[in-house]
């Protein structure tokens, strides 16, 4: 029975990434239907049809956005903007070999440069915002996706998790899926902050365990205090490295 659940959902995804893998170098004709599908396979809702209406217009196409500037603020659209979630500014490179350049020879100096030029170009419609929201993509239709976050409202947006590992590439499409499902419906739920408040909230009140039981079984406060400095201490301490294991020299 388990076989039967799982078998749909591996070749949901192989479907989709055999779909749009061949795909290049028509950004324009392709960026729409991509995310539309995207969403399907992802199990999140797709952006909604747009009313011309800013205060309704939360998950659309085509957003519009003002940008300040030198000259004034300027008029610009999003390729793809949901409310409190993310900004979304779609490429589509090509392989070597490709008819059509599109955006970029993939691993090129030219197309590392033209992605970083898009998200300096999402960072701008952020700037339109007074609570910009949590996360900007960066989407190769059909090979990566780069994430980038802020979740203070700063716009200082930062590789998200870290710069190693934020770009997730189509292939992987699977298993990146509860990420991006998150992106699209709980950004907030990544916040670092939160998790870390989590696990002081957990330590916390572990430790408050082990007071209680150590009073039971009879230890004096001022023990039982020092104990759980020395508790605190050892976790400070390996948490900013100051403790360490040598390997023994052969």
């Amino acid at each position: 029975m388990l076989r039967c659940l799982v078998k749909p959902m591996e070749k949901k995804f192989d479907k989709f990434i055999e779909r749009w893998s061949p795909s290049s170098a028509a950004e324009r004709a392709n960026k729409d239907l991509f995310l539309s599908e995207l969403c399907d396979v992802l199990d999140v809702p797709r952006p909604e049809p747009s009313t011309g209406d800013p205060d309704l217009d939360l998950y659309v196409f085509e957003k519009p956005v003002r940008v300040p500037g030198e000259d004034g603020a300027t008029q610009k659209k999003m390729d793809l903007y949901k409310n409190s979630c993310f900004i979304l500014e779609a490429k589509q490179g090509s392989e070597q070999g490709s008819k059509k350049i599109g955006t970029a020879k993939r691993g090129t100096p030219g197309w590392n440069i033209a992605i970083r030029d898009a998200f300096g170009q999402a960072l701008g419609y952020a700037r339109g915002f007074n609570v910009p929201p949590p996360f900007i993509i960066v989407c190769d239709i059909g090979y990566c996706f780069d994430l980038y976050a802020s979740f203070d409202s700063s716009g200082d947006y930062r590789p998200f998790p870290n710069a190693q590992i934020s770009r997730l590439f189509f292939k992987d499409l699977e298993k990146h899926k509860d990420l991006l499902r998150k992106v699209w419906i709980d950004p907030l739920s990544l916040d670092p902050a939160l998790q870390s408040q989590k696990v002081t909230r957990d330590v916390a009140a572990h430790l408050a365990d082990i007071a209680k039981s150590l009073e039971k079984d009879g230890y004096s406060n001022e023990s039982i205090a020092q104990f759980l400095m020395r508790c605190i201490f050892t976790m400070f301490a390996e948490d900013v490295g100051l403790w360490w294991t040598e390997t023994p020299s052969s």
